[in-house]
């Protein structure tokens, strides 16, 4: 018999699980305490997981045009009011993140962009009071459409040195460096031969 049907391992498993859903202090141990988050060092209480997606939507270089990535302020009457971010919002359930992400894009600033046309570039992780928001960034530099604030808010293509000038969410803040390499890094949009006479 192998060890997943001997009936020592049937009862080590029985075991096992047992201890798990038996209260800490049924198990000689004190329940564990939660501090309060500003204590340093001291474990946290479990937060809810918020999974949140966003795009950088990266203007190539042209003769005329730097290269730029796509920002949005953050309306009014939301947390974070007036502070700029990358487009996308939250993922419904069922939900694949670039599903999520192509429905924020047209929703938010009226673009259409294919789930195959978003590549993953960075992530940021940040806990916040009551919850733990996970954001994947993706980097797009194919849509259609022209992007404009459906939801109230403004729109501006701001290149990699004026990034610094915006203030971000927490959240956003720790992006900026990769944002701002996939900028320096990005090829030149193809432009159509002239005519030479």
């Amino acid at each position: 018999l192998s060890w997943q049907t001997s009936p020592r391992a049937r009862r080590l498993a029985a075991l096992a699980m047992a201890l798990s859903a038996t209260p800490a202090r049924r198990r000689g141990r004190a329940p564990r305490r939660y501090a309060s988050p500003a204590t340093p060092g001291a474990p946290r209480p479990p937060a809810r997981l918020l999974l949140v997606v966003a795009a950088a939507l990266l203007r190539r270089p042209t003769s005329t045009l730097p290269a730029a990535v796509l920002l949005a302020q953050r309306p009014m009457g939301k947390n974070y009011a007036g502070l700029w971010e990358f487009p996308g919002g939250k993922v419904e359930p069922g939900e694949a993140p670039e599903q999520a992400l192509a429905r924020e894009l047209f929703e938010e600033i009226g673009v259409r962009v294919r789930e195959r046309e978003l590549r993953p570039l960075t992530f940021a992780s940040h806990r916040f009071p009551n919850r733990h928001l996970v954001m994947p960034l993706f980097e797009a530099t194919e849509w259609r459409g022209t992007p404009r604030g459906l939801e109230g808010q403004l729109v501006a293509w701001v290149t990699a040195d004026e990034l610094d000038s915006y203030e971000f969410p927490p959240a956003d803040g720790p992006l900026l460096p990769t944002v701002k390499h996939a900028l320096a890094t990005l090829e030149p949009e193809a432009e159509e031969p002239g005519i030479v006479i």
